[in-house]
């Protein structure tokens, strides 16, 4: 029993770590002039140096705060989509209860006692819930950005953790819709 209830916490533990770690925001990127400015030219120095600095490509500003976890922005595509509260919603309701579903089955995988369990069920119950917590702080901080529609969609036909993460992220851009 010892081993399989520090084994449990170790998990449930790794499980909050997850959880808690949430995507964060990048820099913000000035606007762009008409005509881009020229390289700042260095002061003379005493001393040239060796290697002469390489100028900085320019980076367009970009067009929202994605939710990915990649710190990319999404690309420019004819689906873009303002994120409401509606949709942010709909999204932590389904979230909350992938979140359930796989944490619940992890649980009833293993062969707890009952009073074990009992405090195996409340711990897992409060993951859930900071989970569902930090996905709808998450969201509601991005409500009234561009996103991509089809990444909204495909979150809301996931049906595990990872697949909804995936979708969110773009890394089921190229898949056909499910029909």
């Amino acid at each position: 029993m010892g081993k399989m209830t520090s084994g449990l916490l170790l998990s449930l533990t790794a499980i909050g770590w997850f959880i808690a770690c949430g995507p964060t925001e990048p820099a913000q990127v000035p606007a762009p002039t008409a005509t881009p400015a020229p390289p700042p030219v260095p002061e003379p120095t005493a001393e040239p140096s060796a290697e002469p600095e390489e100028p900085k490509e320019y980076e367009p500003p970009m067009r929202a705060a994605p939710i990915t976890t990649t710190g990319a922005p999404p690309p420019a595509t004819a689906g873009d989509y303002e994120l409401s509260p509606s949709d942010c919603s709909r999204l932590s309701s389904h979230y909350e209860k992938l979140l359930r579903k796989e944490k619940m089955a992890e649980l009833n995988a293993k062969n707890l006692k009952p009073k074990v369990r009992e405090r195996a069920k409340e711990q897992v119950l409060r993951t859930i819930e900071q989970g569902h917590q930090n996905w709808v702080k998450q969201c509601g901080g991005i409500v009234g950005t561009v996103q991509i529609k089809s990444r909204i969609t495909c979150a809301r036909n996931s049906d595990t953790i990872k697949r909804f993460h995936g979708c969110i992220d773009g890394l089921h851009d190229n898949e056909p819709a499910p029909k």
